[in-house]
């Protein structure tokens, strides 16, 4: 007996020029209006190349805000080929709909992605750092106690600031999950 299998295939159509220029006008309007924490409807019915696009860009606008370095260490490292190690974080995760408007992101090394992803710090309204007390009873936790009440590197440009809704999202996670 013969078996046959049949592969499902499924391809998404490559991102034109036209989709990057339309997010970048998108974005571009969406830095002149108040934060919205979560992506608008409309982002919703976008195709899977629009959001890709919408994700580079956050990518992109939000590293070159900070210059590439990390917010909180001020780290970097590159190839020779220019890549940075240096990623956007959002501050409200996408899982729980954040949006890609780079007010809800950050730029930051891996280690400090990571950390503050699991609430091992985050930011009071004054852009220093807060970590909570359980974290920083942890030995190994010693080089993030380093920045504890730091003031966070910002961008220059002060509309690209992290937004206090998000930061205000991300604090009271962090403060639920380990106490103040």
């Amino acid at each position: 007996m013969g078996h046959t299998s049949s592969a499902i295939v499924t391809t998404t159509a490559p991102a034109t020029q036209s989709d990057f220029k339309k997010a970048e006008g998108s974005i571009a309007s969406d830095l002149t209006k108040p934060f919205s924490p979560t992506e608008p409807d409309e982002a919703l019915r976008m195709t899977m190349a629009q959001r890709r696009v919408r994700s580079e860009l956050f990518q992109r606008d939000v590293r070159t805000a900070y210059k590439r370095l990390c917010a909180l260490c001020g780290g970097s490292l590159v190839t020779p080929s220019e890549q940075y190690e240096v990623e956007a974080a959002h501050i409200i995760p996408r899982k729980e709909n954040g949006s890609n408007d780079p007010r809800n992101g950050l730029a930051l090394c891996r280690s400090h992605h990571w950390g503050f992803d699991r609430h091992l710090w985050t930011l009071r309204p004054d852009f220093h750092v807060l970590i909570p007390n359980q974290v920083a009873l942890v030995t190994l936790n010693s080089p993030l106690l380093a920045h504890r009440g730091s003031k966070l590197r910002l961008p220059k440009d002060n509309r690209l600031e992290p937004a206090a809704l998000a930061l205000e999202y991300h604090r009271s996670k962090t403060l639920t999950e380990w106490g103040a």
